[in-house]
């Protein structure tokens, strides 16, 4: 549950990870908290993931996406999800508000509305809070999740700790499985499909005091992606 998340929110600071499709170099992935803003008078930490593919891979697939979250300082729910995502020959924008006292958010796109659940959160948002965790081993923590229009159960176990190999070196790390209830979801691009594929999204998260990602895997219906961290910037 979000009881469970303590955010110490480092702005300024950007993770940058290596993509790899199999064993293959396929592209550059980035996560940040540049600012604070203020979304209907609410202050949100602005959380932002991007990935794009490299030259070579663009060549079998290009992907130029972008994710966007804003969490309110207070209370740490979710008050607007975007995304800005480009594959292939497929492009989609999507502006999301988040209304959790009412229960209801707002997409743009069609300007329709959507019932939500109690302490709902959106793909980016999660995956920048889970880094914030207290957490033990053998633990399973589950909570609400929303994305594109669906409310499922985002089940998360802590199921081990390992040392593993990373660009900023060794590091000791705890390994979770992200697994959603709703196991027929099929979402489209980037986070929502590794969210949906087979087997879940494992994440390797550091064993300290900023529990920084270290490291993302999932796989997918050809093959599998990793995510492994490169650089930290100031």
């Amino acid at each position: 549950m979000i009881l469970n998340f303590i955010l110490n929110f480092v702005l300024g600071k950007k993770y940058i990870y290596d993509v790899y499709y199999g064993i293959i170099g396929a592209g550059i992935a980035n996560v940040e908290v540049p600012e604070i803003k203020i979304i209907r008078d609410i202050p949100c930490y602005r959380v932002v993931a991007s990935g794009y593919t490299n030259k070579f891979f663009s060549l079998i697939f290009y992907v130029n996406d972008r994710v966007e979250s804003y969490i309110d300082t207070q209370n740490l729910r979710t008050i607007r999800y975007e995304k800005h995502l480009n594959e292939g020959t497929w492009k989609q924008d999507e502006y999301v508000d988040f209304y959790p006292d009412k229960k209801f958010a707002v997409y743009f796109s069609k300007n329709d509305t959507v019932p939500i659940l109690d302490n709902s959160l959106d793909v980016a948002g999660i995956l920048f809070l889970i880094r914030k965790m207290n957490i033990s081993i053998g633990e399973t923590l589950v909570f609400n999740l929303h994305i594109d229009r669906r409310n499922t159960a985002l089940k998360i176990f802590v199921e081990k700790e390992e040392e593993i190999e990373t660009g900023i070196g060794k590091k000791r790390a705890y390994l979770l499985k992200l697994i959603t209830k709703d196991k027929e979801y099929k979402g489209k691009s980037g986070l929502e499909t590794i969210f949906g594929s087979k087997g879940g999204l494992s994440v390797w998260i550091s064993n300290d005091e900023e529990k920084i990602i270290l490291k993302i895997s999932a796989k997918v219906f050809f093959g599998s992606i990793r995510a492994v961290l490169k650089e930290v910037k100031e």
